[in-house]
């Protein structure tokens, strides 16, 4: 999965409710913030109320609260999907997998991972999980375990005063990899200061050997951030990165090397954050997508800016439709999955597109959520979402909270709405969620069932 990474992702995504026009998902905008997926039929869809995931290739989403994972406010974990199907998870409690789908969460690593904030996980294609850590105030490092998450040893990256903020495996040679760093500005003990710096580190050995990579070739904004986002799928030399914030205001640049990152260019600028890129299986097409307007657009224009390359990232060119794209990943097989804008001028939150990104569709908007993952009585899960998932229904305009019908045996709890493909919630949805968790609603809450298409 290629995640564009911010500190915090700060996801924006336009929604629309029954009531107002504006949400909020702890306190921003909702909107999702990522997209992975396994095999035929899962998706992991990421968003700033939770984590929607689908069993069923994108059918119907089942929401799983941040509790759960292990997180909560602003934050956006950064994610990773084994070959087996475990999904790995950054967050408050440290680094997180669930091996069920997402009912239970365990906290992995034991001592050696203990007080760290991880920035970045990443599972190789030998296996390997690798996590760097970006805790203030403490020496940062990279670990790698080779026992399926169990135990976690240094990759000798342990520095004092650099968080390490992105790491990246290449997909052809899981023994290469790119990580960059951060260093504060500190007093250089003179009544003057040390200016902070960029630092990119290359191994192609696993970890038993790190080469720095010079970063003169990067024109940096107020400071020096620059993450790698991508290494081709056919050739671990040709790398991207990119560099926030390289032009006031906002704007990000994307960078390429062909040289395993000897040297940069910079082929394409964004005047506001970049927030996907993706390096297509074949290797030459590469897009890259973000929320605002590109270079040039007129400052009302109601669309994203998404630029596509056909010749590995050298030249590039407007695509077709131009979504308010906030995450982009390609599934296995081939087609794309991306954040949009819920309501205009896209009209899904999660998207997906099968001519490489020209055009796209709906998979869904947050008010066809099917309702909590369903998982057993004992669970976290079970627990925090009879406890949050009432609220959350209502504020996304699957249920009313109303008084009347719900249980009417014609409609049913998995009865589902006209069309057969809407979401709901416990009195409307077509998920088992909402059976386990009946009881412990109040009794009023499921007498009314919402009737309209996609029960939104």
């Amino acid at each position: 999965m290629t995640r564009i990474r911010l500190l915090p992702l700060i996801a924006f995504v336009l929604v629309a409710f029954a009531t107002t026009d504006d949400a909020s998902a702890n306190g921003r905008p909702l909107g999702g913030t990522g997209a992975d997926s396994h095999g035929a039929d899962f998706i992991l869809f990421p968003t700033t109320l939770g984590l929607l995931v689908s069993s069923d290739d994108g059918a119907a989403f089942n929401w799983i609260c941040e509790g759960n994972v292990g997180y909560g406010g602003t934050y956006d974990p950064d994610y990773a999907i084994s070959d087996a199907g475990d999904v790995w998870a950054t967050t408050f409690e440290g680094l997180r997998v669930t091996r069920d789908g997402g009912c239970t969460w365990t906290t992995m690593g034991g001592a050696i991972l203990e007080n760290h904030f991880f920035s970045d996980v990443e599972v190789g294609s030998d296996g390997k999980v690798w996590v760097a850590s970006a805790t203030g105030g403490a020496p940062n490092d990279v670990f790698v375990s080779t026992d399926d998450g169990v135990t976690f040893v240094s990759a000798g990256l342990l520095e004092e005063k650099i968080w390490w903020r992105s790491l990246v495996i290449a997909p052809s040679d899981p023994l290469t990899l790119y990580v960059t760093g951060f260093r504060l500005a500190e007093p250089d003990g003179n009544g003057g200061m040390i200016p902070a710096e960029a630092h990119v580190r290359r191994t192609t050995d696993g970890g038993a050997n790190w080469e720095p990579l010079p970063v003169t070739d990067f024109a940096f904004g107020s400071a020096p951030n620059v993450f790698i986002v991508a290494v081709s799928p056919l050739d671990p030399t040709i790398v991207f990165a990119r560099v926030l914030g390289a032009r006031d205001p906002t704007g990000d640049d994307i960078y390429r090397s062909a040289d395993s990152g000897a040297t940069w260019a910079a082929p394409l600028q964004f005047q506001d954050p970049i927030s996907a890129f993706k390096i297509l299986a074949d290797g030459t097409t590469v897009i890259v997508g973000s929320r605002g307007n590109c270079i040039g657009d007129p400052p009302t224009a109601e669309k994203g800016c998404v630029q596509r390359s056909t010749d590995g990232g050298v030249t590039w060119a407007l695509a077709t439709e131009q979504p308010k794209m906030g995450c982009l990943h390609q599934r296995s097989n081939g087609e794309l999955i991306a954040c949009g804008a819920n309501w205009d001028p896209d009209n899904f939150a999660l998207g997906r597109s099968i001519d490489g990104g020209q055009t796209w569709d709906k998979v869904v908007r947050f008010s066809e959520i099917s309702g909590p993952l369903s998982c057993a009585a004992e669970s976290p899960q079970f627990e925090c979402a009879a406890k949050d998932w009432p609220a959350l229904c209502v504020q996304l305009g699957i249920c009313d909270g109303g008084d009347a019908g719900a249980t009417d045996p014609d409609a049913g709890i998995g009865g589902g709405d006209e069309g057969g493909g809407g979401g709901g919630c416990f009195g409307c949805s077509s998920s088992s969620g909402g059976i386990a968790l009946l009881a412990l609603l109040p009794l009023g809450w499921l007498s009314r069932r919402r009737r309209r298409r996609g029960c939104a």
